[in-house]
């Protein structure tokens, strides 16, 4: 007997939709499980968020991954997902602005005499 059938007595099977009822689903996966699409996660997200605030917003972060400021919101909400390339533009982004920290300091170590 599958999913769409269902048990009347002990030896016969009705399917659901002659009496009526909606078909079983095929499998029970979870909706993130069949969704299609850059993997929805928590620590993808939170890593964004961070390097959000790291290179001074959501807008320069946007440019940096070259997508408008509304899609980078719905990655962060979890409405789209996050793909690798996405993770890598933003790590990309975060070692420019970090060389740029790391020669600031240089120059001011510099003028004052160390």
């Amino acid at each position: 007997m599958d999913a769409n059938h269902i048990g009347v007595g002990a030896a016969m099977a009705v399917p659901a939709d002659v009496i009526g009822l909606p078909a079983a689903p095929a499998t029970s996966r979870t909706a993130n499980q069949e969704r299609k699409g850059p993997p929805l996660s928590a620590v993808r997200m939170m890593g964004l968020s961070t390097a959000a605030a790291l290179l001074g917003g959501q807008q320069a972060l946007a440019d940096a991954l070259a997508i408008e400021p509304r899609s980078l919101r719905l990655k962060l909400s979890a409405d789209r997902g996050i793909t690798d390339d996405d993770l890598l533009f933003a790590a990309a982004a975060l070692d420019v602005r970090a060389e740029r920290l790391w020669d600031h300091a240089a120059k001011l170590r510099a003028e004052a005499g160390q």
